[in-house]
């Protein structure tokens, strides 16, 4: 094991302790340090993992040719599946006017589940994140049968859709007050709220640059504004009863379908997904991601990459434990996580427990050798695609809430949504050609 040398720096404000280790070693390798895996990155972390993504390798990278084959392939399909269902049942469609049938499909066609998967994975990793969302989705609605598929919507759903916004669904627990910053103005770019880490500037991730690119960002003038993309707050953002309750709800779905460890085949993590919480607590982190958050984030990263509050969306939001004690058998959880990125453009660590509570852990960059950690209600964010990892827990339990983020915007500029209508477009002509 390479020689380590640990420079701790303890911030105080108010009642808040940060607490930032560098940690400083003689060799590349992440052997160095007692975490899983190696610094060679060959996977992401995200909801878009080979579970759900038709087992699409996440180097894979879009081409115009690529795209343009699984288009017209699903062009084909749903084609002949209209045609199909004119044929067979077009006379109980003109009897109740129904027209949502009119895409009945085989539930089993798992070849159509892949393709809607593949196409999204390659808008993604082309940074059409706009496009990629809605691909997804639309792919759930044709075949939902497929759980990764559907994982998507659900997020959607809860964060983004009607189904919690205005729903008679209460949900059976007592969620806390509505999260608000007192004192502090999400508008303003002075709040003090987050301390800001800059990266090296040949660790800034690709999408970053490109991002500023669309937005007409020199790269020679803003590079030293573009290595702003690690932020810690400098005090609690949830309160601490806000952080038991999203416990205790975890803890209540787990004792009913028991924590998930295989959706993040590369990196997994022992999780419960929000959208399988009470509704009341998704009702609550829904307004706490929209209302305060997403503001601060905006505020937060660099004006040049367009980080817009009303264009933020999330991937994906869980609820993830580390635990250090007992043998890696009967533990719930892993006590680690191993080097990766995320697919998001933000990912948020929001810890739920004090550092008191157990011994470890923290969130390794390894850009900047940095070892970040902080008490209940600490939120660190950072650019999805800079190289981290959970480091590992050596006793007790650490909670946090993970939050995957993108931007409802396509690295194209193109319009949102531009894909699906050029698939429809390609099915009228084959509709028509067949005629």
């Amino acid at each position: 094991m390479g020689h380590l040398t640990k420079i701790l720096r303890i911030i105080s404000l108010q009642v808040f302790v940060f607490l930032l280790v560098h940690v400083a070693l003689d060799s590349t390798s992440i052997e160095a340090l007692p975490l899983a895996g190696s610094f060679q990155i060959n996977h992401r972390h995200g909801a878009t993992t080979e579970h759900n993504t038709g087992g699409v390798a996440s180097s894979t990278k879009a081409s115009s040719d690529d795209c343009q084959q699984i288009m017209n392939d699903l062009a084909n399909i749903l084609a002949n599946s209209r045609i199909e269902d004119r044929q067979s049942k077009q006379q109980q469609l003109l009897e109740d006017g129904d027209q949502k049938n009119s895409e009945i499909h085989d539930d089993s066609n798992n070849e159509e589940a892949r393709l809607w998967k593949h196409l999204g994975k390659l808008c993604l990793d082309a940074g059409e994140y706009a496009e990629a969302s809605r691909i997804f989705r639309r792919g759930a609605e044709r075949c939902s049968h497929d759980e990764g598929l559907c994982h998507h919507v659900k997020v959607f759903e809860a964060f983004h859709g009607n189904k919690y916004e205005n729903s008679e669904e209460q949900g059976k627990t007592n969620s806390p007050p509505p999260l608000q910053l007192d004192g502090h103005d999400t508008n303003d770019d002075s709040n003090g709220l987050f301390l800001s880490l800059q990266v090296p500037p040949d660790s800034i991730p690709n999408s970053i640059r490109e991002m500023a690119k669309k937005n007409g960002c020199d790269e020679t003038s803003g590079a030293e504004s573009l290595t702003r993309l690690l932020h810690a707050s400098t005090e609690p953002i949830l309160s601490r009863i806000a952080c038991q309750y999203i416990i205790q709800c975890a803890e209540d779905v787990a004792k009913c379908k028991g924590w998930t460890t295989d959706r993040h085949v590369h990196a997994p993590t022992c999780d419960i997904p929000v959208f399988d919480l009470d509704p009341a607590a998704i009702r609550w982190m829904r307004n706490a991601m929209q209302e305060v958050l997403f503001p601060l984030l905006a505020k937060s990263f660099p004006c040049e990459i367009g980080v817009k509050a009303n264009k933020l969306r999330i991937q994906d939001l869980f609820v993830v434990r580390y635990d250090g004690d007992g043998s890696e058998e009967n533990r719930p959880g892993f006590a680690s996580l191993r080097p990766h990125e995320d697919e998001s453009i933000i990912s948020l660590t929001i810890a739920l427990n004090d550092m008191s509570d157990y011994e470890g852990g923290g969130l390794f960059i390894a850009s900047t050798g940095d070892l970040l950690n902080g008490d209940s209600g600490t939120v660190l964010t950072f650019a999805g695609e800079l190289v981290h990892g959970g480091y590992p827990v050596t006793k007790g339990t650490r909670w946090i809430l993970t939050v995957f983020l993108y931007l409802d915007d396509n690295l194209s500029g193109k319009d949102p949504g531009y894909t699906l209508e050029s698939i429809e477009e390609s099915v009228a002509k084959v509709m028509s050609s067949s005629q």
